[in-house]
This record gives structure tokens, C-alpha cells and sequence, in this order.
């Protein structure tokens, strides 16, 4: 597991740092938190799964796209046709088409690297369609440092984009009628956690 995040943050260190050492999985962790070195720890470190907030993947799939429309606009357009085709076929099918066509993609990024988690912020359907798309199973949670950290919870390769999951095992959630001039009501949650 690539984590790529400072463990001064509870998700981090909870569910990067805690849970992965907890299982047996071997963490990486990058010298820094720079390109060049998330991208050395991704090829070097053998990592089979990112952990990271929203931003990190919004850059991640920036850097993808600009390297591709260094090597001109015929190819920026298939890459772009490719990617649109993929997200179609896999969210009408559910056939990973991605997988293969962005293989030697993934290979010069992230060679080893199938499952994608985010959480800290709300992670777009948009950006988590671009990931699935490129061939990464994409998973997220949502939750507060106040509730250790993860209330709910969507796995990688369900393709639940357009929700936050569903609660964890003991965890009850429901949404309280919103106060005078409020939009929206306060998420109130019970559990163990």
C-alpha cells in the first residue's frame, strides 16, 4: 500500500498506517510528497494499492492527461475517445475495457497498482469514473476524525460513484430534519467506532 499522505491525519494513519499494518500488508511511504517521488515509490515499492484524498487523484489524472497531450493533438484525441469509451462500456456493461487499453499507460505510472482508495473529501463521480477508466478499481469511504475515521463505505469495483457507500457493520447514520433556514440536515451516526 502506497501512502502518500501525512499520518498526522486520523484516515491516514487509521485506515493507511493502522489497518494495513494490522493485516500484514507492507506500507510505502514516499520520501516526500513531491511528484517525482510519489511516482519513484509507485514503480520502485511494487505497490498494489494507493490510498489518498481526492486532490492527490485529481493530480494524478492532470499528470496523465498533460503527458499525453505533449505527444500531440491526434493522440490527446484518442486518448480522450479511448478514456470516454472505456467509462461508457464499463458503467453500460460493466466490462473493464480500461484494464487493457490504458495497460502500458498504468505501466509507465503506476505499473503494479489495481486498487485505488479515497476518502477526506468527497471524491466526484466525474474524477472516480476517469480512474475506473483507466483501468484502476476505485473504492471510497466517507467519515470524520471524530468517528475513527470511516463511517461508510463503497468497496473498489462495485462502481458506486454517485454515493458515499453504505455504513459499516454497526454503524447506524441518519440525517436530522434541518434547522430554520438550513438546506440540509446534520448527519447524526452511532457505533462502536
Amino acid at each position: 500500500v502506497l501512502l502518500p499522505l501525512p499520518l498526522h491525519h486520523v484516515y491516514a494513519f487509521t485506515i493507511g498506517m493502522l489497518a494495513s499494518l494490522t493485516v500484514g500488508v507492507p506500507l510505502v511511504m514516499p520520501s516526500s510528497l513531491t511528484g517525482p517521488e510519489i511516482l519513484r515509490a509507485l514503480q520502485q515499492g511494487q505497490v498494489t494499492a494507493l490510498l489518498g484524498v481526492p486532490r492527490f487523484y485529481e493530480a494524478l489524472v492532470t499528470a496523465i492527461a498533460a503527458q499525453v497531450r505533449q505527444r500531440g493533438s491526434v493522440v490527446a484525441a484518442l486518448f480522450h475517445g479511448a478514456l470516454t469509451l472505456s467509462i461508457l462500456v464499463q458503467r453500460r456493461f460493466g466490462l473493464r475495457l480500461g484494464h487493457w487499453l490504458f495497460a502500458p499507460l498504468r505501466q509507465q505510472f503506476a505499473p503494479h497498482v489495481r486498487v485505488v482508495a479515497s476518502a477526506g473529501a468527497a471524491l466526484s463521480p466525474v474524477l472516480a469514473w476517469q480512474l475506473e477508466g483507466l483501468g484502476w478499481q476505485v473504492g471510497s469511504g466517507y467519515g470524520l476524525t471524530e468517528t475513527s475515521p470511516i463511517l461508510t463505505f463503497y468497496p473498489p469495483g462495485s462502481a458506486h460513484h454517485d454515493t458515499a457507500g453504505k455504513p459499516l457493520a454497526g454503524v447506524e447514520l441518519r440525517i436530522a430534519q434541518p434547522e430554520k433556514d438550513a438546506q440540509y440536515g446534520e448527519v447524526l451516526a452511532n457505533g462502536p467506532n
